[in-house]
């Protein structure tokens, strides 16, 4: 039980992220939505949702980079997910939302779960079984999985979840946080909303990451969305706290890119059109980030960040 910790963090809830990382008819939404089902668990104080559409039309999975990129791949925080619940996101899980408080989170998942056969597998990992309030729960005081009906599994610290279960489904996420969401377009497979308000990381400062506790802890609210049906789009904006915050941010994303074209080879032009599909905008405390990166150069972009 102690894997599906690693769930637990604000640091390692961006991290899947950022790993993991229309036309519309009438009626349909075109912004993102808090999947309904899993909406009334949030908790009002939320400083961070991440959600993530696995199944479906337009899914994560039904993407060709998915089935071309991630499909076989081990993916640490999937694969201690599955360990620790039992679930297995690539085939039980429909929609995966995370929340967090900026010191606690929480997996929240809706899926087809049948609990009669996926309890005695935690239960044989080592989990101990107890009730809170009419629901069982499956690990130990630190953290627990609990399978709240047949289409909804909660992972988090023990504590956490027992105060989502005390509001009883009655909940939702902060206004302020929803409207964040519907800045999103309802195409992104995958997508972060966020204040950076109490928002505590703990990347290593010697990891690939350490700069977002940097740049995290500069921004007031922002998001950050993918969209794999074509390569690999993915776009972040954020609001800082000082025009100087934004600036700090935008030079060093802006450095990245320039030190990765000034050590990359001549015979490896592809990289240069690599590093050329980013670009970053900063407008006062206002910081845009774009990149559209074409199939041709998705196996270049793994290669590049996901070593």
């Amino acid at each position: 039980m102690r894997r599906a910790v690693l769930f637990a963090t604000p640091a390692a809830l961006i991290t899947f992220a950022l790993l993991l990382a229309g036309c519309h008819g009438p009626g349909e939404s075109q912004s993102a939505e808090v999947d309904a089902a899993l909406a009334r668990y949030v908790p009002a104080d939320t400083l961070v949702l991440v959600q993530a559409r696995l199944q479906g039309l337009d899914s994560l999975q039904a993407s060709p980079v998915y089935q071309k990129y991630l499909v076989d791949r081990p993916v640490p925080l999937l694969d201690d997910f599955a360990r620790g619940t039992g679930l297995d996101l690539r085939k039980d899980i429909a929609v995966l939302l995370v929340c967090s408080d900026g010191k606690q989170s929480a997996c929240l998942a809706r899926g087809n779960f049948n609990p009669a056969v996926l309890e005695p597998k935690i239960i044989k990992q080592g989990a101990a079984c107890f009730d809170y309030k009419g629901h069982r729960l499956l690990g130990n005081e630190t953290s627990a999985v609990v399978f709240v009906n047949s289409t909804t599994a909660m992972a988090g610290p023990t504590p956490f979840l027992h105060a989502i279960l005390d509001r009883g489904g009655h909940s939702a996420p902060p206004v302020w946080l929803t409207a964040l969401v519907h800045t999103i377009p309802a195409a992104s497979q995958i997508w972060v909303a966020l204040s950076g308000r109490g928002l505590n990381l703990s990347f290593p400062r010697n990891s690939n990451f350490s700069n977002l506790n940097r740049i995290v802890g500069a921004i007031e609210s922002g998001v950050f969305y993918v969209d794999l049906r074509q390569g690999i789009n993915l776009t972040a904006n954020g609001t800082c706290f000082t025009d100087g915050d934004a600036r700090q941010i935008h030079d060093v994303l802006k450095g990245f890119i320039g030190m990765g074209r000034l050590s990359t080879p001549d015979n490896r032009p592809e990289m240069l059109r690599l590093y050329d599909s980013f670009q970053v905008n900063q407008n006062q405390k206002a910081i845009h980030i774009d990149a559209s990166i074409p199939p041709d150069l998705v196996d270049q972009f793994f290669k590049l960040f996901m070593k």
